[in-house]
């Protein structure tokens, strides 16, 4: 059995801790930030074998595999401190979202003889089971055969569902496609109702099934802690060549609305539809999995203006959405979900794209996410790390907590229902 050392004992640290403590020899476990008796209450009952180091240099001196479990922009400061005291041999990894800054400190700052190949926990280990979910296990160009099936012998039965990344640029690629723009999308949902002060869905205005679904995912984005999408949203040039592009869209639709050009509208979120659904499959979800959520009869018709506006954004950017389902996420494969069900209900869909053009407190509502999902896209393409976390603080500062918290509980439910109903979905692709 193999020696491990986990730095970081936040939400994802404590995790990777529980996860593995079984499988080795001894865990170190250490936090800059947490005291001992506070990283003991994160990791609560544990086996013999996990101690609490007293420095990072105690923790990785004499293990045999690291994992850094920190925010991207902490990753090189942690590797500095740790990696000239690891032995030679030693596995290298980090749980990272994005794997460039990790391997660029890797690079940096490695002792001779050290190994990088590293993984990424697909989810949020605290709102989903991670065993039901994507791990990824990621190669480096320096990444030997050997290290690379110790990692995969380290991490085999962790997940249903592991995918091999062959190199840290396809990893970065993939996860850009599944996680910048979904996560923008669902912050700016979010920003909007706190903005607004107004959730109409509780006052009886909107209860569609979307209308619920899509409240709960989005308050499940607000939940977290600013650093971590912030972490994968900014700092990717790919990214940013998405959020451009897909801002640029959604300007130019929300134009459209406001100056009342409906038929050009209409044709273009046609033309998107046509080239993102598969004609001969059924929808994603089956209308007994979306009707447990809301009541279809009994609504406000909503426009679903941010899931127009992505859907246009993505069938123009010439990438089919399930091209990246290899690095897809609770969120985004909840994002699919939602527009898949949205773009082939055809009774649904036409009420919802003539419903802002009819209705001026409709316009005023699709206003607000206009404004939120310019802010958000402004610090993503400027690297502007005060903007983003002051959208951030002003979100979570009108939101309710006991709101939040009841959402994030129904949203793991709506996880479970999109994730199930996608693996049956792309089992009849496959078969087709």
């Amino acid at each position: 059995m193999a020696k491990l050392a986990v730095i970081g004992i936040g939400n994802t640290g404590t995790y990777t801790t529980k996860a593995l403590a079984q499988r080795m020899e001894q865990v170190a476990v250490y936090d800059s930030i947490k005291s001992a008796s506070e990283v003991e209450q994160s990791l609560g009952d544990m086996p013999a074998s996990v101690r609490i180091a007293s420095s990072c240099q105690d923790a990785v001196k004499q293990a045999d595999w690291v994992i850094f479990c920190v925010p991207t922009d902490e990753v090189a400061r942690a590797m500095e401190n740790a990696l000239p005291h690891c032995k030679p041999g030693t596995i290298i990894s980090g749980q990272t979202s994005r794997k460039t800054p990790e391997a660029e400190a890797f690079r940096r700052f490695k002792a001779s003889g050290l190994e990088y190949a590293t993984l990424h926990t697909m989810c949020n280990p605290r709102a989903s089971d991670p065993s039901k979910e994507i791990l990824g296990l990621i190669r480096d160009e320096s990444t030997s055969d050997s290290a690379f099936r110790q990692l995969m012998a380290y991490c085999n039965g962790l997940s249903e569902h592991i995918e091999i990344f062959d190199s840290v640029e396809e990893h970065d690629f993939r996860t850009a496609n599944t996680q910048i723009d979904t996560s923008r999308v669902f912050l700016s949902i979010a920003s909007s109702f706190a903005k607004a002060r107004r959730f109409p869905w509780l006052e009886g205005g909107y209860n569609s099934p979307l209308d619920v679904m899509k409240f709960a995912l989005a308050m499940r984005a607000s939940n977290l802690p600013a650093h971590v999408y912030r972490n994968v949203q900014l700092g990717s040039e790919h990214g940013k060549r998405i959020v451009s592009h897909a801002l640029e869209v959604e300007q130019e639709l929300f134009a459209w609305i406001v100056g009342g050009r409906f038929p050009e509208y209409r044709d273009r979120v046609m033309r998107a539809r046509d080239k993102i659904l598969d004609a001969g499959l059924r929808p994603i979800l089956p209308a007994d999995a979306l009707n447990q959520f809301g009541d279809a009869g009994k609504t406000r018709i909503n426009s679903h203006f941010s899931i127009v506006q992505y859907a246009v954004s993505v069938a123009e950017s010439q990438r089919n959405p399930f091209d990246d389902l290899k690095a897809t996420t609770p969120m985004y494969t909840s994002l699919l979900c939602l527009m898949d069900s949205f773009l082939r209900n055809d009774a649904l869909l036409e009420q919802s794209l003539a419903a802002p053009f009819a209705s001026p407190s409709m316009r005023e509502d699709d206003l607000v996410f206009h404004d939120q999902i310019q802010g958000w896209s402004s610090a993503i393409l400027f690297d502007n790390v005060s903007m983003y976390d002051d959208l951030h603080g002003n979100m979570k500062k009108r939101l309710e907590d006991s709101l939040v918290q009841e959402e994030v509980k129904r949203s793991t439910e709506v996880v479970r229902v999109c994730r199930e109903g996608l693996d049956e979905w792309q089992q009849l692709r496959r078969a087709a």
